[in-house]
């Protein structure tokens, strides 16, 4: 069982809504986690999980990165060339 926990502060600064949110759960309960945890420090290399849970191509996006160990959630924009992102989760792995 893996489960979110919320950074509300920098939800409430980004486009997550309740139901994206919901999605976003959804598709973390059917994720393979230990793919998920092959994942190389984010910083060091730009290694990410995209999660199809709305189109990139409005210029949103929601991923999933290795940060100083830990696999954290991020919201992200990009326009005029530029990303702008926030860690809004963290992913908690149980048993």
């Amino acid at each position: 069982m893996t489960k979110i926990v919320w950074d509300e502060n920098a939800v409430k600064i980004t486009f997550v809504n309740e139901e994206l949110k919901k999605k976003i759960e959804d598709y973390i309960d059917k994720a393979n986690i230990k793919e998920l945890m092959s994942l190389k420090e984010y910083e060091e290399t730009g290694d990410e999980r995209i999660i199809p849970v709305i189109d990139p191509s409005g210029g949103s996006y929601i991923k999933i990165v290795k940060h100083k160990g830990k696999l954290k959630l991020i919201a992200g924009v990009w326009e005029h060339g530029y990303a702008e992102e926030y860690f809004i989760g963290v992913l908690v792995i149980g048993k």
